[in-house]
């Protein structure tokens, strides 16, 4: 088709579609919709995937997508896992010397202190004998 007042502008290979409007821009004609209500809307193929929320837009694809985490991209197509937990770090300095010293000792006795070296497990005869308080050695 043609536009500008005296039919001078065309928009060549371009078709726009209902209600959008051509213009010509510095890399080609391009479609532009001035008014997204008029325009078929590009939220009606609801291509926001993931429970993203769509939002009509002037210009091709007269959509976006608004993304709910952790989902990404123009159509909320993406996924990024979210960052893994880091190992506990033992806060006791002095289990590693408390470790297989026959003792249950309660500030060790975690996964992150590796259990005490094992002073707090169930193959010793009586693993509370020497705890100093009474905890169940096998929770973490």
């Amino acid at each position: 088709g043609f536009s500008g007042a005296r039919c001078q502008s065309s928009c060549g290979q371009v078709k726009c579609r209902k209600g959008e409007q051509c213009v010509h821009t510095a890399s080609g004609p391009r479609c532009f919709c001035p008014n997204p209500r008029d325009c078929e809307s590009g939220c009606a193929s609801s291509p926001c995937q993931h429970g993203g929320s769509c939002h009509p837009q002037r210009q091709p694809p007269y959509y976006s997508c608004q993304c709910a985490p952790p989902f990404w991209g123009s159509r909320c197509e993406l996924y990024t896992a979210p960052p893994s937990t880091p190992p506990a770090t033992c806060l006791s300095q002095y289990c590693a010397d408390k470790a297989r010293d026959g003792v249950c000792d309660e500030a060790c006795n975690s996964h992150a202190c590796q259990w005490d070296g094992g002073d707090c497990s169930l193959t010793m005869e009586n693993p509370w004998a020497n705890c100093s308080s009474p905890l169940p050695c096998w929770d973490y």
